[in-house]
């Protein structure tokens, strides 16, 4: 069974915590919450548990907490790492550092899509680009779609649909983490992905294949569809082959 730390430090979110456990999908985890007092904690936590997914609730000392993440990331790379932010700055400097797996705002993020992004992480796969491409589904989307499929852009647009076909909530006001996991995997910023994203997702708003765009999406116009309602589609699309 896989072990799932979560690190709080306000006592009123036991009561969450607690309501947190009785979804059935955390049934499956060894699922253990500590309320800790200081960052130091975070580290003396971790070696105890030993978790695969560390889940970080914590408001104090932000330059500490990124520290502390690095420190374990360089010992544990195994372990991945959510973070729950209540504070702007403090989300700022989580992407700008690219050490953590998943960044949500703490009143923005359901249970289910908290234990939707335990799961996706635990079978994340690498995003080698030639190995999603030994994937027929994805060979035929940019074949059928006009895309250069070696442009930078289209690069990160197969790879963004990758991430959210195993993590479909992230497209539930989410997205930015699958732009974040994309960056941070070829070392550009999440908003040159978003820029790839949206240059491709314009692209297919035009494509001349309109036999194939009325397969996925119903409809010859999609020219008012949005960045996430084209991408659920698509998802869906690729899991109905």
């Amino acid at each position: 069974m896989k072990k799932v730390l979560y690190l709080y430090d306000n006592l009123s979110q036991e009561i969450n915590l607690q309501n947190l456990t009785q979804i059935e999908s955390y049934k499956q985890y060894d699922f253990e919450a500590v309320f800790i007092r200081d960052v130091k904690d975070i580290k003396q936590c971790y070696a105890q548990s030993r978790p695969e997914v560390l889940i970080l609730n914590l408001d104090f000392d932000y330059n500490k907490q990124i520290e502390t993440i690095e420190s374990i990331s360089k010992t544990q790379i195994n372990c991945k790492t959510i973070v729950l932010v209540r504070n702007k700055e403090f989300h700022e400097m989580l992407f700008n550092s690219y050490l953590a797996h998943r960044i949500f705002y703490y009143k923005n993020i359901s249970k289910d899509s908290l234990a939707n992004t335990i799961s996706a992480l635990l079978i994340e796969k690498n995003l080698a680009l030639d190995d999603i491409y030994k994937i027929s589904l994805y060979n035929e989307l940019v074949e059928k779609l006009d895309l250069k499929r070696y442009n930078s852009a289209t690069k990160h647009f197969v790879k963004c649909l990758y991430i959210l076909y195993d993590n479909v909530s992230l497209l539930d006001g989410h997205i930015n983490n699958a732009y974040y996991v994309v960056g941070k995997y070829d070392n550009v910023t999440c908003e040159a992905v978003k820029k790839s994203v949206i240059r491709v997702i314009n692209i297919i708003k035009v494509s001349h294949n309109t036999d194939f765009i009325f397969s996925i999406f119903g409809t010859y116009d999609i020219k008012y569809y949005t960045t996430s309602e084209i991408l659920q589609k698509i998802i869906g699309f690729l899991k109905m082959k």
